[in-house]
């Protein structure tokens, strides 16, 4: 990291480059092994979605180092069309060539399947491994006030807890309601690996970076720009609509509302705490329901 913080360009671009070559051979290498026979079709598809995964992580990691190298610190604006706006259009472009069947042979391949079993997951993994890197290498830290107590983590799991079973309620009418479209979209099931990466995500990196990024960066920020209580308005509202679910919208702004609270009430790890139990609920509820 040393490396990384004296003025070198040179140096971080052949980093850079090095691991770019390396990404690029190991992604060969699990390419080829799809045409394998002897290879299982799960054990392919989990190869294929490991090295998606590595290859968002180097990404995420070189769009923020980038931003420092070019002085874009303290934009918040930046790191959001980065983290929401950058993977959407994205994900627009690719849906549009499957939908109008550019690339027949892929979209009815394992690369066509995979990529509708798993674009809403790596989104959501590609903002959290965003916000995450941005909030350490973009922004000042942001020290805790005072350290929680115990009954304080109490109440913020209470919080998750009320917040997960809201969720998972809308989660459920929801599923009543589109019984048997999702269903009809998988061609086959998710890979493995899909289910404890999001579950790792789900309790970990995901909560503190975003709590962190929303409470300790955004809010602050929108809070110069915009009128008294504002800011924590409009975070809730982008936070309820990068869920990317209609029936989650209202769930999500109430969570960004009460989050906020707890945040302001008792401080960062309170709140994560509450955003990571709320999360594992809606995980379990929602993985039911869907697979």
């Amino acid at each position: 990291m040393k490396i990384l913080q004296r003025n070198q360009p040179g140096l971080r671009t052949a980093l850079a480059l090095v691991i770019f070559i390396l990404v690029s051979g190991l992604l060969l290498l699990v390419l080829s092994l799809i045409n394998w026979p002897e290879i299982s079709m799960d054990t392919k598809v989990n190869w294929l979605f490991a090295i998606i995964l590595v290859f968002l992580l180097l990404v995420a990691m070189l769009v923020v180092l980038s931003l420092r190298f070019w002085s874009y610190q303290n934009k918040t604006t930046i790191v959001l069309v980065f983290t929401y706006g950058l993977p959407l259009l994205v994900v627009l472009i690719i849906q549009v060539m499957l939908s109008l069947g550019i690339s027949a042979d892929i979209s009815k391949n394992i690369y066509g399947n995979l990529w509708r079993m798993t674009w809403q997951v790596l989104y959501y993994i590609w903002q959290s491994m965003l916000l995450l890197f941005s909030g350490l290498f973009l922004f000042p830290h942001v020290q805790e006030k005072t350290p929680f107590k115990k009954n304080e983590l109490i109440t913020g799991m209470l919080v998750g807890l009320g917040m997960g079973l809201l969720g998972a309620y809308f989660c459920s009418v929801g599923a009543n309601l589109f019984a048997g479209q999702a269903q009809t979209q998988l061609i086959q099931p998710p890979p493995g690996l899909l289910y404890w990466i999001v579950l790792f995500f789900s309790l970990t990196i995901t909560p503190y970076a975003v709590e962190y990024f929303y409470r300790a960066i955004l809010e602050p920020d929108w809070k110069q720009r915009f009128p008294r209580f504002s800011s924590v308005i409009l975070t809730a509202g982008l936070f309820a609509i990068v869920q990317m679910r209609v029936l989650l919208i209202p769930v999500a702004f109430a969570a960004g509302l009460v989050f906020s609270l707890v945040y302001r009430r008792y401080g960062l790890w309170v709140s994560v705490a509450a955003h990571a139990l709320s999360n594992l609920i809606l995980f379990i509820v929602a993985w039911y329901l869907v697979f």
